[in-house]
């Protein structure tokens, strides 16, 4: 086994592709039979910077015949037939031997062929450029075929996102690794700037608001990622932060916008925050099969609807050295109380016919027995409980039945209806009442 990982790693070192950058080569892991896309609005900068980082090595761009002929350095082709392009490509390839080439045609392809059959093309190419060990880069504006940009993402093996920015200051220059890149740099706006002709790279630059918002949206339409354990050790992951984190992990980032479909910009750009801080990080591979994991959903619900396991958790953040106030603590516990709701009816994959079920399914899971959420008017519900544990255990502390159980609720009205929900307990069992009641209302998202 020892003999096999080591002959695997010598074949990796050798099919390694070193730019001659070495801060670039640190932070980008490049390959023979690599295919990259490269994401600029104009293209102009793009096709610098990618000029400007492999100056050391035969560097070919493949344009469209419509461009004046005439210089040397660009290899011309004819786009009429999408099969025909195929077949000039393979034969450049076989004559150029490993030079590295830069295309930069997709554009017109897609506006005279349609993105179907330009996705075919690129398939192909993709297969070609694997069987013959090239290293190819695929230039494309970005945002300006945004259905097709997302498509091709999905069949490169990375992409690099160059973007520009003009300052009052001066030009500021990032590109962004995708998928090309370890865990600590991916998805991370990386600076850059050209000094006496050199690409210099700043990888350690702080991130700015702006930026973690870019990655957010990034996040939010990368269909095929999925959350992974960061570079930063789990051990400096805050107290509070550490649960939501860890059940994170193994998800995949299309279903953030499902289980928070009330709020999922605030949410990805929380992700984007764990990822930038190196708690997570976003890979290619199979997710977690999220009902595997109902039985840790069900045991975190219950540990956070005890009063002594709420108290427990506020000594431990103080223990820990994060002196929060006691308002902060409690604010964070009900905000683990929804999460941890959203995960469990996600799981179980309750949708919005299944709402009432979803609520008093969870309720009796988590709070008692003898649950019962029945609608009264239009965006009115009633809730009964008549056997509530958050009332009958015996506790040094007060009963929590009113908070834990608002928490839930709206833990559940957020993944399922995409809503908001206003709870008022009217009577309660820890204060004399037969059973607890509620009167809930479902808040519709603007």
């Amino acid at each position: 086994m020892h003999v096999e990982r080591e002959a695997g790693h010598i074949e990796e070192v050798a099919n390694r592709f070193y730019t001659g950058n070495r801060v670039f080569d640190e932070i980008v892991g490049l390959s023979y039979g690599m295919a990259v896309l490269v994401l600029d609005e104009t293209m102009h900068e793009g096709r610098l910077f990618l000029l400007s980082l492999l100056k050391d090595h035969p560097v070919a761009e493949v344009v469209s015949t419509r461009q004046s002929p005439g210089d040397p350095r660009k290899l011309y082709i004819e786009l009429d037939n999408p099969q025909d392009v195929s077949i000039q490509l393979s034969r450049l390839r076989k004559n150029l031997n490993k030079r590295v080439l830069i295309h930069t045609y997709l554009q017109e392809l897609v506006v005279r062929h349609g993105e179907e059959i330009v996705l075919k093309l690129v398939d192909n190419i993709i297969s070609d450029i694997k069987r013959t060990g090239s290293i190819e880069f695929f230039l494309l504006p970005k945002g300006t075929f945004a259905s097709f940009e997302r498509k091709l993402m999905a069949v490169v093996d990375g992409a690099l996102e160059i973007e520009v920015q003009r300052l009052q200051s001066g030009v500021e220059y990032a590109f962004t690794p995708i998928r090309i890149s370890s865990p600590e740099y991916h998805l991370k706006p990386i600076s850059y700037a050209y000094e006496q002709g050199e690409l210099k790279i700043f990888p350690s630059k702080t991130l700015s608001p702006a930026a973690v918002e870019d990655l957010a949206l990034k996040l939010a339409v990368d269909r095929e990622g999925v959350l992974a354990w960061g570079v930063t050790p789990a051990k400096n992951i805050p107290v509070s932060e550490y649960f939501i984190v860890r059940e994170l992990v193994g998800s995949r980032l299309a279903w953030i916008g499902e289980i928070f479909q009330d709020m999922p910009e605030n949410f990805y750009r929380k992700v984007a925050e764990y990822v930038y801080n190196g708690y997570l990080a976003v890979e290619k591979k199979a997710p977690t099969v999220l009902r595997e994991r109902l039985k840790n959903y069900v045991s975190m619900l219950r540990m956070l609807t005890h009063p002594e396991s709420v108290a427990f958790l506020g000594e431990l953040c103080s223990y820990l050295g994060v002196d929060l106030p006691k308002e902060e603590v409690g604010r964070r516990i009900r905000g683990m109380r929804e999460f941890f709701a959203r995960m469990y009816v996600y799981a179980m994959q309750y949708t919005g016919e299944d709402y009432s079920t979803a609520v008093e399914n969870i309720l009796e899971t988590v709070v008692g027995k003898d649950i019962k959420f029945s609608r009264k008017a239009e965006n009115t519900y009633l809730l009964e409980v008549r056997d509530c544990r958050l009332c009958k255990e015996p506790t040094l502390l007060s009963p929590i039945c009113g908070e834990a159980i608002t928490d839930l609720v709206r833990g559940v009205t957020g993944c399922v209806l995409g809503a908001g929900a206003e709870l008022s307990e009217t009577e309660c069992i820890s204060k004399g009442g037969r059973r607890c009641v509620f009167q809930c209302h479902i808040v519709k998202q603007p």
